[in-house]
């Protein structure tokens, strides 16, 4: 069976790790709680995403 290559799009829009993560904050209503978790999950995606600040 052969194998289907699909062209993944790069041009914009396109998604990231921070954007999704960001889009995942949007859904939580209680303040307190989106802040709570956008330490949790932003500081290590940054890190991921090579934004954290160095030193």
């Amino acid at each position: 069976m052969a194998a289907k290559v699909t062209r993944l799009r790069t041009a914009p829009p396109a998604r990231t790790l921070r954007t999704a993560a960001e889009a995942f904050l949007d859904t939580i209503g209680s303040a307190n709680t989106r802040r709570a978790y956008g330490i949790a999950i932003v500081k290590p995606v940054d890190a991921i995403d090579g934004r954290a600040p160095t030193g």
